[in-house]
């Protein structure tokens, strides 16, 4: 029994194959493949196309490239081709692409030679002559980057199918079918750095160089692709984060030379960032989102390296060339007026604290011992005079920068003789004044003291102004920038 089927099972494999073998005879008997299968020669051949895109093989942003991994779909219809297939009960044949006519659909917009890797039996014949040419492979397509907005920016990038040597008179091209057999982005499709947004399809007609009075049709694929910003969002949040210490580093006392040498640091270290994000963008001839962020991170952070040295300078430096600078700029006379009430105001306050002190005392003696009372007092008492100590030390230096000047009786206007007797009374026996014997202060006059003193003042409101203008500024910008994503 199995023997008799297996007979009968041969019997029509082989009539199959006859019918087959005496139809592909029947069919290309006399066939040219290199004419176009229309019946009349100026008879347009219309060539269908449907794509399916599998996904993105690769994104070359320095090279400005694309890879596509696509399933081209080719329809058309063979004019000198066809069977009844009630004949011979055959209703396709599968071809090879040098076995018949083929169209010369290319990617005109290449940017080189596609990977094809066609897979055996990717042609049909159907009876009444329609053709159906599936062919897959991984195209490169050159993809013009705008990176105006990067890192928050948007890419198009789009496939352009065409004939290279039919005109619309001998083939007109057109997408195939509805709209999902037209263009089909499989499941599949994605990438790490890219989401797809949106595809859309384009046909229209164009005039080439060659032939300038014929009219070639173009199908057009349109893929807009976001790129994924939380890589690009993380750097430049470590590079806001660094600014923000520049600013903290501002709060240092500006004549701490640390100050200065910890903030230079942060511009070289802005620099290093931005240099692993270039290697990932192409050169291009304009100021990207990206360029405009790592440029004001690098200026504000040079900015503050600038000012805090010139600060110090400023304050800690008592060269000729700064005091000749601000001569002429200052007027001496004021700054004298406001030397003497100051040192009047210091007068007045340490009278007033004599008999802050003297009033204590006096209720301290009419109090008991061991109440509560004196004990406070005797507390708020310590706290007057440590404050009395602080402004007698304070004028004691005034006092002595008073002493180097070259117009001496002027001076000696500012205190009179009991006041200076109660002042050196006044400071305790455990402070010890210490200076540098080869401090410039020792050698300063009275006048070259004011103007320092005054650009000292002016370097530290310089400071104070920079402080709250520079994240002013600096944020703005952020947010302007950031308002993009």
């Amino acid at each position: 029994m199995i023997l008799n089927l297996f007979l009968l099972f041969s019997l029509i494999c082989n009539s199959y194959g006859n019918y087959e073998n005496k139809l592909r005879k029947t069919l290309f008997n006399g066939y040219n493949k290199d004419i176009r299968p229309t019946r009349q020669f100026n008879e347009s051949l219309d060539v269908r196309i449907g794509i399916a895109v599998q996904n993105i093989e690769a994104f070359d942003q320095i090279k400005e490239k694309i890879e596509l991994n696509i399933w081209v779909r080719k329809y058309w219809k063979n004019h000198f081709i066809s069977w009844n297939p009630l004949e011979s009960n055959i209703t396709q044949l599968t071809l090879g692409k040098n076995e018949i006519w083929t169209p010369d659909i290319e990617l005109i917009n290449a940017a080189s030679t596609p990977e094809i890797y066609t897979l055996k039996g990717g042609m049909y014949l159907y009876p009444d002559g329609e053709m159906l040419w599936s062919m897959p492979a991984v195209y490169t397509i050159s993809c013009p980057l705008q990176l105006k907005y990067f890192p928050f920016d948007s890419q198009t990038c789009s496939i352009r199918f065409s004939s290279w040597s039919y005109d619309n008179s001998l083939l007109n091209l057109a997408p195939y079918g509805e709209y999902a057999t037209q263009l089909d982005v499989m499941d599949s499709f994605s990438h790490s750095e890219w989401d797809l947004e949106s595809y859309s399809i384009e046909t229209y007609n164009e005039t080439r160089k060659c032939c300038p009075n014929k009219q070639f049709s173009v199908n057009q694929y349109n893929f807009k692709l976001n790129r994924y910003t939380h890589y690009y969002t993380l750097n430049m949040g470590m590079t806001i984060s660094l600014v923000i210490v520049s600013f903290i580093i501002m709060m240092v006392k500006p004549d701490n030379l640390s100050r200065t040498g910890t903030a230079v640091f942060i511009p070289l270290t802005i620099l290093a960032l931005q240099l692993t994000i270039a290697g990932k963008i192409p050169v291009v001839g304009y100021y990207t989102l990206m360029d405009i962020f790592f440029l004001t991170c690098f200026i504000t952070s040079m900015m503050v390296s600038i000012e805090s040295g010139i600060i110090y300078t400023m304050i800690t430096s008592k060269s000729q060339f700064l005091y000749r600078c601000f001569e002429t700029i200052l007027d001496f006379e004021n700054l004298l007026k406001k030397y003497k009430q100051k040192i009047e105001h210091n007068i007045d306050l340490r009278k007033k604290h004599d008999d802050e002190i003297e009033l204590y005392i006096n209720h301290d003696s009419d109090s008991d011992i061991g109440s509560d009372s004196t004990t406070e007092s005797m507390a708020e008492f310590r706290i007057v005079e440590d404050r009395v100590r602080e402004t007698a030390l304070t004028d004691s230096i005034h006092d002595r920068n008073e002493s180097n000047t070259t117009s001496k009786e002027s001076c000696s206007q500012l205190f009179n003789r009991n006041d200076r007797k109660h002042f050196n009374n006044t400071v305790s026996r455990d402070i010890v004044r210490t200076i540098n014997h080869d401090n410039i202060d020792l050698t300063m006059t009275f006048k070259e003291y004011l103007i320092f003193s005054e650009i000292s003042r002016i370097a530290v409101y310089i400071d104070n102004c920079c402080l709250v203008m520079l994240p002013t500024v600096f944020f703005v910008i952020i947010i302007i920038i950031f308002s993009y994503n």
